[in-house]
């Protein structure tokens, strides 16, 4: 073979070579190219998964689903939140972080009847702490007389098994037990004010208190006057006025009444009562079952002494007695 046909063959390899590697380095910047490509994250806010989906593809972004309940139940399906957030920079390629509702904590109307509405109070507000409210109780109830015990549900409307699909109020009939009870009204007049708030709170009397100055053949705090009169019989749970004398003063107490109104209640509730010294010792005077109402209690305490009234638990007063 002639130098000159080696030196062509030679000259056409290595032309061959710089193509390619030209090639090569064009490919590669395009490469590198649409690897820095920047996008814009697009708004999804309340869109259908599918439909968000295809939105965050378009834009050239990845994604990554977490389901999430929700309190409405037509939100099932729907992006609740994004992240990051609309319009935001990314380079192509990245992660957008999508919630989407997998609707709500309960999607059904369970069988309540049976329940006691202080027990499904309670359970609906443990369940719906977290992920909002679609099922409330109507207010006021509807009670009747009947031989479950007292705040026995009777009757739902809805029905059980109804699909819950938006907010609903739950209607009740709760039951106010066998009927009315009678009991007979003991005598208070004569005692010291605390021994008969002792003993109308034992006997889970719901009672009040007025006071007025002692006249002179009065002894000083104590009842002087009742309604209804000792030995009456009247409905359990009828409401017992007391009328006591101003009791003996004494230089480092406090005497007055502690009158409130709490919310009714359509069972009878835990009410008690409590004094904390002003040293910090918790004393508790009385616990009775209370249907709400006015609450009239007399107290004679050390200055600076606290009143507590508390509902099953739930803390209703906290008062600093002051002269």
């Amino acid at each position: 073979m002639s130098d000159k046909k080696q030196f062509r063959i030679l000259a056409l390899t290595l032309l061959g070579v710089i193509i390619l590697i030209g090639v090569s380095g064009i490919a590669g910047f395009l490469l590198m190219m649409r690897g820095n490509e920047i996008t814009t994250v697009p708004d999804v806010a309340g869109f259908q998964l599918e439909d968000a989906l295809i939105s965050i593809q378009e834009k050239g972004l990845n994604t990554k689903i977490q389901l999430k309940y929700s309190s409405d139940p037509g939100d099932r399906g729907k992006i609740l939140e994004q992240k990051p957030q609309p319009g935001s920079i990314l380079r192509a390629g990245s992660y957008v972080t999508l919630d989407v509702s997998r609707g709500t904590i309960i999607d059904k109307i369970d069988d309540y009847r049976g329940w006691n509405i202080k027990d499904l109070r309670s359970h609906l507000m443990s369940i719906f702490a977290t992920y909002g409210t679609v099922l409330n109780i109507k207010e006021p109830l509807v009670q009747i007389h009947d031989s479950s015990p007292e705040g026995t549900i009777l009757q739902q409307k809805p029905e059980p098994g109804e699909p819950l699909t938006s907010f609903t109020e739950l209607e009740l009939v709760v039951s106010r037990g066998p009927g009315e009870s009678m009991e007979e009204i003991p005598g208070f007049i004569g005692m010291d004010f605390q021994t008969a708030i002792t003993k109308a709170a034992s006997m889970n009397i719901p009672f009040t208190f007025v006071a007025k100055e002692a006249k002179a053949n009065e002894k000083k705090g104590t009842v002087i006057a009742q309604t209804p009169e000792a030995k009456t019989q009247v409905p359990k749970g009828t409401m017992l006025q007391l009328t006591m004398t101003d009791p003996e003063p004494d230089g480092t107490k406090v005497f007055g009444i502690l009158e409130r109104t709490i919310p009714d209640y359509p069972v009878k509730m835990s009410l008690k009562y409590e004094i904390i010294s002003p040293f910090g010792e918790r004393t508790e005077i009385f616990t009775i079952k209370h249907k709400g109402g006015i609450i009239s209690i007399p107290y004679f305490v050390e200055d600076g002494s606290t009143l507590v009234l508390s509902v099953d638990n739930r803390e209703l007063v906290n008062f600093q007695v002051k002269k």
